[in-house]
């Protein structure tokens, strides 16, 4: 189930994110995204993220376009991933791999968990590179916390023996951009959460993201910084 939320085949993956999904508030979570909203829109040039081990500064576009649920129903026709009802998304990066020259994002990331999934509609030999992708995450997550820098909506450094690996399997057309800011509005208890997990409801169950690749052309990564 790589392609449709839960990110992993594995039936104790499932599970557990079918038990984490039971015990979110979801309107709770929709409000936590308007709160958020509310307070990016007004914001002016430049927004920071903190927290141990991450220092972000983000410099914000004259218009902002954000990638959330706001309220919890969907209008007729209307379809939403099961990720935008717990987190607020940027994207300083198109699906060609563009960079965003308004939106800037530079700094440190501490990553303290790493998911990869991909788009249903990804296919041939990129689609098969998944399973190396996942298996390359779950050498990370032993290796987390990892640091990492980021300049001007790249990655420059931090990623070591694992910077290869994420290029090949995230799209050689992005060479590191950062393609997702996000905060996770998720709201799960602390110990309730298993971070050694490929689960979709980790990527915003706390702290903020960052992500790599857009999984139409490639895998995408997501860096958890919990904390943060």
């Amino acid at each position: 189930m790589d392609s449709t939320g839960l990110l992993s085949a594995d039936p104790r993956v499932a599970g557990y994110g079918l038990e984490r999904f039971s015990e979110i508030d979801i309107p709770g979570c929709v409000a936590a995204n308007r709160r958020i909203v509310s307070q990016l829109l007004p914001a002016r040039e430049e927004l920071r993220m903190t927290g141990p081990g991450t220092d972000l500064f983000i410099r914000l576009p004259g218009e902002l376009q954000l990638s959330s649920r706001t309220r919890p129903g969907l209008l007729p026709d209307e379809h939403s991933t099961i990720g935008n009802y717990f987190e607020m998304a940027m994207s300083p990066t198109d699906l060609a791999g563009r960079i965003d020259t308004d939106l800037r994002v530079s700094g440190m990331l501490r990553i303290d968990s790493v998911l990869v999934s991909r788009h249903r509609e990804l296919t041939g030999v990129r689609a098969g590179r998944f399973r190396a992708a996942a298996e390359l995450t779950e050498e990370m997550r032993k290796s987390c916390p990892l640091y990492v820098r980021i300049q001007d909506n790249r990655f420059v450094d931090g990623f070591g023996p694992f910077a290869d690996g994420i290029h090949a399997t995230s799209g050689p057309e992005y060479r590191g951009a950062v393609t997702e800011v996000a905060i996770g509005t998720g709201a799960l208890s602390a110990d309730r959460v298993n971070w050694s997990l490929n689960c979709l409801l980790n990527e915003g169950a706390a702290g903020v993201h960052l992500g790599v690749g857009n999984g139409l052309t490639g895998m995408h990564y997501d860096f958890v910084s919990t904390d943060a």
